[in-house]
């Protein structure tokens, strides 16, 4: 009785699925969507073309692969434009691109670039990118459709190169100077030194050497007879010491007044909006309005810059409310190196610390003299004369004054000695005014030219 109980209800449902799996279409509700976005581009492997020498100094090409997608593609769904806001290395391949996923809601067509028509897209495919293409998303209502613009962007230059081009020769106004030092402040130009025993300074437009033009440099003679190399820049002023150890201060480099201060200094070593650090018998001493000083700590005394003394102040890696102070300076005729952590709070007081040389290392702080030191490139970057008192190549030091490398950063093929003036500009140009030669020399990284992109990566919303 239960076997042909069991039999029937396997029979009715059987009979149940029957019905079920073959019964007419409209036990079916089909729906439509007017979704028609594209949420997320990743390119595939790219190629880039590489150049290089051959042993025997001949040019050879060779090829390297690009993963694509370390280079996030962003979605602009406001402009429907998308593009990779990271540009590709230079010389890759972008004429055969391949994709390894494009994530929509809706299928998607790209435009012919010779018929001017939507064609399938399929992602394996090489497509030539290398102008910007139109991508159709329909949605699955038959009627919907979006636009997209996408666009790979490639680097035109490699970003570590520096190229460096000479401006000017011999411009006379700065070539007889010696004991220069240069200042590249509010467009202009400012370039302090010795013309005999007088002081002298020039200035010009910035402006004026764009696009091979010429500038007009106008020279002064200070109101004080300033010692050029401890001229620097501290609230919005020149400070200076004149050849009686006296501070003064200027608002544009030739008329000087005498600061209100008994303090006395050898040299002024660096100028910040908010600090003034000097050099005075062998001792550091610093001020935040150039008229209360105070003698600064230091742990080796005996190693502290005697005389001529550059220094530059860089973010710490402290903290975000500390500065580095990073000094170069010359003891018993060898340039030494000192570092200082200043806490911008307050809250703490760090004294100086010296850095002595490594032994053995080519890196240590070359002998140089008539030094400058500017922040380049997040480093610090060191130009001076040579022991013959010819141009120096340029050094930058990435880790706070320890080491100090020329491989680092490429220097121009000047010609000059005496005085060598270097500055850093607003756009990130390095400028080399030349003693005796008169050149004038610009370059710059190229990645510290270009423009700066900003984009964001939209995520559709689903209705």
């Amino acid at each position: 009785m239960k076997r042909k109980l069991y039999s029937g209800l396997i029979a009715t449902l059987a009979l149940a699925v029957g019905v079920t799996s073959c019964g007419d279409d409209s036990n079916y509700e089909y729906t439509t969507s007017n979704e028609c976005i594209i949420t997320a581009v990743t390119m595939g492997s790219l190629k880039r073309e590489m150049h290089t020498k051959d042993s025997i100094g001949n040019d050879s090409t060779y090829y390297v692969s690009v993963t694509g997608s370390l280079y996030p593609m962003t979605i602009d769904q406001q402009r429907l434009h998308i593009y990779n806001v990271d540009s590709l290395p230079v010389g890759t391949d972008v004429k055969h691109v391949v994709f390894s996923s494009i994530n929509t809601l809706g299928t998607y067509s790209i435009r012919s670039l010779q018929t001017g028509s939507d064609t399938i897209f399929t992602l394996s495919d090489s497509t030539d990118f290398s102008v910007p293409r139109t991508l159709t998303v329909h949605a699955t209502d038959g009627v919907s459709k979006r636009e997209y613009m996408l666009t790979i962007n490639v680097h035109k230059q490699e970003g570590d190169s520096m190229v460096w081009h000479k401006v000017a020769d011999a411009a006379t106004a700065f070539a007889t100077l010696k004991d220069s030092r240069s200042i590249a402040y509010n467009g202009q130009f400012y370039i302090f030194g010795k013309s005999g025993n007088e002081s002298k300074v020039l200035c010009t437009t910035a402006a004026d050497y764009n696009d091979g033009g010429t500038a007009n440099w106008v020279a002064s003679s200070p109101s004080t007879n300033i010692r050029p190399q401890s001229v620097v820049r501290f609230n919005q002023q020149f400070y200076a010491v004149n050849e009686d150890n006296i501070l003064h201060s200027s608002t544009d480099g030739v008329n000087w007044t005498s600061v209100a201060t008994e303090f006395t200094a050898n040299t002024l070593v660096l100028g910040t909006e908010k600090n003034l650090l000097a050099l005075k018998d062998g001792q550091f001493y610093s001020s935040t309005d150039g008229i209360a000083w105070f003698k600064d700590d230091a742990d080796d005394t005996n190693m502290l810059p005697q005389d001529a003394a550059a220094g530059v102040v860089l973010p710490s890696r402290i903290d975000d409310t500390f500065e580095t102070w990073l000094v170069v300076g010359q003891n018993n005729g060898k340039n030494v190196v000192w570092k200082r952590e200043i806490d911008t709070t307050g809250s703490d007081i760090y004294p100086w610390v010296y850095l002595p040389e490594t032994i053995s290392s080519k890196y240590n702080i070359p002998n140089l003299s008539q030094i400058s030191l500017n922040v380049y490139d997040g480093a610090v970057l060191l130009a001076g004369l040579d022991q013959e008192n010819k141009l120096s190549p340029l050094y930058l030091s990435r880790d706070f004054g320890r080491t100090w490398r020329t491989q680092d950063i490429s220097s121009p093929n000047a010609q000059g000695q005496e005085a060598l003036a270097t500055t850093v500009d607003k756009d990130n140009f390095i400028w080399m005014f030349c003693g005796t030669s008169g050149e004038v020399w610009r370059g710059r990284i190229n990645r510290l030219g270009w423009e700066k992109v900003e984009g964001s990566f939209n995520k559709a919303i689903r209705h």
